[in-house]
């Protein structure tokens, strides 16, 4: 294997990590979304009351932890991409 072909197996993974990556913070996002929404619906049509905000504002705060996670993932594989690239000059 030519270093070309090894350096078009890393990009395919690299994209591979960045679909993936891209995806989980997207996931997160559209969740958190939806709750937010839902939450005005519930209190511009008065159908809320404390228990179900609460489970809103929970599940916001879930989405928020698995976005921070996505995110310093992304960090990270920046980072090494980064550092990869450093060592190779």
């Amino acid at each position: 294997m030519t270093i070309a072909d090894k350096n078009r197996e890393l990009d395919k993974g690299i994209h591979k990590d960045l679909y993936i990556l891209i995806h989980n913070l997207n996931q997160p996002l559209t969740a958190i979304n939806n709750y937010a929404h839902a939450g005005i619906a519930m209190l511009a049509t008065g159908n809320s009351n404390k228990e179900s905000l609460a489970v809103l504002f929970e599940k916001i705060t879930e989405q928020v932890t698995r976005s921070n996670k996505s995110t310093k993932e992304l960090s990270q594989l920046v980072d090494s991409l980064l550092n990869t690239k450093d060592n190779s000059d």
